[in-house]
């Protein structure tokens, strides 16, 4: 008798639906496409070699693993160390408990402040590192907004973040000139002197041409590199 054909794997929201419930199948379909393991079947998303498989390949797989599993630290230290492009955090997943302990956290490097616990959302250490890798972060830290390190690595990251930031800072001329290196609509978000400075004006409207609705003084309105500057990015 001829051996078996040997089952060719394929992602497994293509494959036959029995294969959803297959261990030996689901586990090597894992190793290449993780996130499917939203359509594993219920039994294997509590399997931890299957769940431990998906979230080596792509840590957002955390997801849809079993609420046991998101309260196992192995698994979760395992799925926020993976290098994602997106900026969407793992540890968002996992559960409360580990959402707690400052060195998943730390490892999760981008993890929404708003997910967090208030003693770690609010730790300048973690704040820093958050905002560094998502600057969106800022919006979750009041306690923060005015502190220059903090506010400076989130605009650089994130230049529209302008807006959560402090008066103060918003009137800070490294912090404003970054954000609108970054994104010129972070302009908008300036203090009225900021947008009367001529550097930061220019930058603004190389980057984003409507920005010259925001620029303030009669000498950068009427300014004749600003305003073709501000045409040429507009078109």
């Amino acid at each position: 008798m001829a051996p078996a054909k040997p089952i060719k794997i394929v992602r497994l929201k293509s494959a036959l639906k029995k294969f959803r419930s297959d261990y030996d199948y689901v586990l090597q379909s894992m190793a290449k496409y993780g996130l499917d393991l939203k359509i594993a079947s219920q039994d294997l998303r509590q399997n931890y070699d299957i769940v431990m498989t998906a979230v080596t390949n792509n840590g957002l797989a955390l997801e849809f693993a079993s609420d046991e599993l998101k309260n196992d630290p192995k698994i979760v230290w395992a799925a926020v160390s993976q290098a994602i492009p997106l900026k969407e955090s793992v540890l968002q997943y996992a559960s409360e408990t580990l959402r707690s302990n400052r060195e998943l956290v730390v490892a999760g490097k981008a993890s929404p402040l708003s997910c967090l616990s208030k003693g770690l959302s609010t730790d300048r250490d973690i704040v820093l590192i958050s905002c560094t890798f998502d600057g969106n972060n800022l919006r979750y830290c009041r306690d923060y907004n005015n502190d220059y390190e903090i506010v400076l690595k989130a605009v650089r990251e994130n230049g529209e973040v302008l807006q959560y930031a402090s008066d103060e800072m918003k009137n800070t001329y490294n912090i404003v000139l970054e954000a609108v290196k970054q994104n010129g609509i972070a302009f908008g978000f300036a203090s009225g002197k900021m947008k009367g400075n001529r550097e930061i004006a220019l930058t603004a409207v190389k980057t984003c041409g409507r920005m010259y609705q925001w620029v303030q003084g009669d000498d950068l309105v009427n300014d004749y590199e600003i305003i073709m500057t501000a045409v040429r990015m507009t078109d």
